[in-house]
C-alpha cells in the first residue's frame, strides 16, 4: 500500500481476526480512515471533512470500527470516539472525551479504554462513559491496557523519579487494588490475569489485584517485557531474549 504524493499515513492496526483499519491523509479531506478485510478486501471507508482523525482499531469481533476524531468543544480540546458498523456510513454511537489527547486505545469486547495525556477513560460501544480518570498533578510513566478484564496505570508525582503508584481497573471503571512502589520501573506488561512489572534488578508477576504470583531476581539487563496468558515473560535486552517460565 502506498499513499498519494506527499501525503502520509498516521496509523496502521491489526485486530486479532486479520481485519486492518489505517488512518491517513487524503486530499480534499482532514484524513481518512479505510478497512480492510483477512483477504485484503476493502470493506468500508470514511472521509472527514471536517475534523482531523489521529487512529482507528477494528473491534475483535470484526464488527465495527472505532475512529479517534479530534475536536473542540467550548473552546476546550477533545477526543471523540466515533464507532461506525463496517456494513453501515452510519455513526453507531460516539463518546467525548473532554480535554484528552487520545494516545493508546484497546479493545476489549464491549468496552474501550482510552489512554489519554491528561486522563484515562473506559467507554462502552453505546457510548456511555464507565470511567474518566484525570491524572491531575500527577505524571503518567507507563500503561498496560491489554490485561483480561483489567488495565493498569503507573502514575508518578514527578516526571522523573521511582515514587509511583501502580493501580488496576476493571472494565467497568472500578478500582481493583493500587500498589505504592519506590523502585525503579523500567517497563510493565498485561495479558490474561496477569501483570509483570520489570523493576530495575528483578521481575515481579503480578495477579490483578496485584497480589504477587512469581519472581525472578535476576533479569540480566532486560530493558522490556512481554507477558503472556499463562503468566510466562519473555525478557528483552539489547542483544537477547529470554523467557522466563514461573
Amino acid at each position: 500500500m502506498r499513499t498519494e504524493s506527499g501525503l502520509c499515513y498516521f496509523s496502521a492496526n491489526l485486530n486479532g481476526g486479520d481485519y486492518l483499519a489505517v488512518t491517513s491523509q487524503k486530499t480534499g479531506y482532514k484524513a481518512s480512515v479505510a478497512v480492510y478485510d483477512p483477504e485484503g478486501e476493502l470493506v468500508f471507508t470514511f472521509d472527514s471533512y471536517d475534523n482531523y482523525l489521529s487512529d482507528a482499531k477494528v473491534t475483535e469481533d470484526g464488527r465495527s470500527v472505532i475512529i479517534v476524531s479530534l475536536e473542540s468543544q467550548e473552546g476546550i480540546f477533545a477526543s471523540r470516539l466515533l464507532v461506525y458498523d463496517l456494513n453501515s456510513d452510519e455513526v453507531r454511537s460516539s463518546a467525548s472525551i473532554r480535554d484528552g489527547l487520545v494516545k493508546d486505545f484497546h479493545c476489549s469486547g464491549n468496552k474501550v479504554l482510552s489512554l489519554c495525556d491528561k486522563r484515562f477513560t473506559i467507554t462502552d460501544l453505546e457510548g456511555e462513559t464507565l470511567l474518566d480518570r484525570s491524572y491531575g498533578n500527577l505524571y503518567l510513566h507507563d500503561y498496560a491496557l491489554t490485561g483480561n478484564g483489567f488495565a493498569a496505570l503507573l502514575l508518578g508525582r514527578y516526571q522523573a523519579g521511582n515514587i509511583c503508584t501502580l493501580t488496576t481497573y476493571d472494565l467497568g471503571g472500578e478500582e481493583i487494588s493500587s500498589l505504592h512502589l519506590t523502585e525503579e520501573i523500567l517497563d510493565i506488561s498485561a495479558r490474561g490475569d496477569y501483570l509483570a512489572v520489570l523493576y530495575g534488578e528483578r521481575l515481579v508477576v503480578y495477579r490483578r489485584d496485584l497480589t504477587e504470583f512469581a519472581c525472578l531476581e535476576d533479569t540480566d539487563y532486560a530493558g522490556q517485557l512481554l507477558v503472556e496468558a499463562d503468566g510466562s515473560v519473555l525478557l528483552i535486552s539489547g542483544s537477547s531474549a529470554w523467557r522466563f517460565l514461573p
